[in-house]
């Protein structure tokens, strides 16, 4: 749950700068590659639970709790599995409101909030992959942190305190995700 609130914290924080000229390059440029990326994968972890989460726009997104709870949303049909097989439900946009959202708030025309900071860290490696890190901070918040690969994509966002080096990890971006209608 920490880990989601990590980046609940980003999102809000994320409500920015008041002059897109005042976002770093490599930051402004991941935003932008983030916004029209067409698919990509998302996973957080916690000692007790683990969260995997594809998403392929325009509307569709499949999620996995602890490999036990898994979910399907297809415009707005969505499909829960569970222990009596697959169950088809129609309702809102589910898809469609999850990674909008998450993906308005990472833009650069959401960073209008000019009692944002974003500060440079420098280099570091995330996974293996060299990755800028900056640190984005809302007056009187704590900090949250987004690690920018050098192909400009965001790789890990993280917020402050006892979970700082966890966070949300996003990777398989543009990559040939297939999310069908499992019934």
């Amino acid at each position: 749950m920490r880990i989601m609130l990590a980046l609940a914290a980003f999102v809000a924080i994320s409500t920015g700068l008041a002059d897109a000229g005042q976002i770093p390059l490599a930051l402004r440029l991941a935003l932008a590659n983030f916004d029209s990326a067409r698919s990509y994968h998302m996973s957080f972890a916690s000692p007790d639970t683990k969260i995997e989460i594809d998403i392929v726009k325009p509307d569709r997104l499949r999620s996995s709790i602890n490999g036990n709870v898994e979910t399907i949303s297809i415009g707005n049909t969505m499909y829960i599995h569970g222990p009596t097989g697959w169950l088809k439900t129609a309702g809102a946009d589910a898809a469609d409101a999850n990674f909008q959202d998450l993906t308005k708030e990472l833009s650069i025309a959401k960073m209008s909030d000019p009692s944002v900071t974003i500060v440079d860290k420098g280099m570091t490696t995330f996974a293996g992959r060299p990755c800028h890190r900056y640190a984005v901070a809302k007056s009187g918040e704590p900090p949250s942190t987004v690690d920018v690969g050098i192909d400009n994509e965001i790789y890990r966002i993280a917020g402050g305190g006892a979970d700082a080096d966890k966070g949300a990890i996003f990777s398989k971006f543009n990559a040939p995700i297939r999310i069908s209608a499992p019934i």
